[in-house]
């Protein structure tokens, strides 16, 4: 399988926790997509092609979320799947979200949340597996 992974997209999202019993709070996160490539090219990395996709992720809709971390994983997900990529439609590749991850930093705060980075990793399309040869004949002596 092959991938092509862009860069980080930045993101700021406030969620309410109820399922942790977290009142609401922000967060400062990073977005990282990858994309299996089904032809001979896949995701065009370009600077419009990548500028649509921050575009369209820094656009969604993060704030009032009644959800978990990995529920706005999963939220982020199912929207780039069904986003249709038009700048990527010129340079004909063939590519679809593979796995998304969300790296969330945490900042001490009333929810008791740590400091640093926590990464939350949703692996979208699992690859078909790779066709085997033919097994050896094997012969006993």
């Amino acid at each position: 399988m092959e991938t092509i992974q862009l860069k980080p997209i930045e993101i700021f999202f406030c969620n309410i926790n109820k399922d942790m019993n977290l009142t609401g709070h922000c967060h400062y996160a990073e977005v990282i997509i990858e994309f299996e490539t089904l032809g001979e090219i896949g995701f065009p990395a370009f600077k419009d092609t990548f500028l649509e996709v921050e575009s369209f992720v820094q656009g969604l809709k993060l704030t009032g979320l009644k959800m978990t971390n990995e529920g706005v994983l999963r939220f982020i997900t199912e929207e780039l799947e069904k986003f249709d990529y038009p700048a990527t439609k010129k340079y004909s590749g063939k590519f679809k979200v593979c796995t998304v991850t969300l790296k969330i930093m945490g900042v001490q705060d009333e929810n008791n949340h740590a400091n640093g980075f926590t990464t939350y990793t949703k692996i979208v399309h699992n690859p078909t597996p790779a066709v085997m040869g033919t097994p050896s004949k094997i012969t006993m002596v």
